[in-house]
């Protein structure tokens, strides 16, 4: 009898544990995409440690699909989720076991790579541009479209754990993508960035 007493109470104890850990999950996840959603992602990104050898990065990828409103206003919100879930799916599949994605809000997303090598940085951040706009997705009428995304990214070999200044950076360089035509990649750092004072009023999502 007392085994048994033990017993359940070693069962009841692991539930628990089990519960909490799949209540802390979902917590920090999207609930439309299943990817981080943005309080996890901030957190994940503001822990991320540099590396000693410079020649290995931390890359962030911010983006944001191109006149994207223009999905929900065509063909309903239920395409436009589903256009979301279909561009992350896209691009998990193109990350490794240290990279992470998560959704900061909207149409909006951030990429973490991590130890990639100076030399791959362009090409990591293009092959993920690149699948996004070359898959189509059908919409809930069963309409084959194309999406595609605007880029910006900056690679450091830094920690992270400023995030407000390295986002405001990317989001600069965003704009900048747009600005250029959209549906394009603009490195944070390294390629020319001009910002009227009407910066985020005139270009739409």
């Amino acid at each position: 009898m007392y085994n048994l007493i033990i017993f359940i109470l070693i069962g009841v104890l692991v539930w628990l544990v089990v519960s909490r850990q799949v209540d802390a999950k979902k917590a920090s996840r999207d609930g439309l995409t299943g990817t981080l959603n943005r309080a996890a992602i901030i957190n994940h990104i503001k822990q991320t440690m540099g590396y000693q050898n410079h020649s290995i990065k931390n890359v962030l990828v911010l983006l944001d699909l191109d006149k994207f409103k223009n999905i929900n206003d065509a063909y309903g919100h239920p395409s436009g989720d589903k256009a979301l879930k279909h561009v992350t799916s896209i691009i998990s599949e193109l990350l490794v076991e240290e990279d992470v994605l998560g959704r900061l809000g909207g149409e909006e997303f951030i990429v973490l790579l991590r130890s990639v090598d100076e030399l791959d940085v362009r090409h990591r951040v293009e092959e993920l541009h690149n699948a996004i706009s070359e898959k189509a997705f059908f919409t809930e009428s069963h309409q084959p479209i194309h999406i595609t995304a605007s880029f910006s990214f900056l690679s450091t070999s830094k920690p992270l754990d400023d995030f407000d200044e390295l986002y405001s950076i990317l989001d600069q360089a965003l704009y900048q993508a747009k600005q250029n035509g959209r549906d394009c990649i603009v490195d944070a750092y390294n390629d020319p960035i001009s910002l009227p004072k009407t910066a985020y009023v005139s270009v739409q999502p």
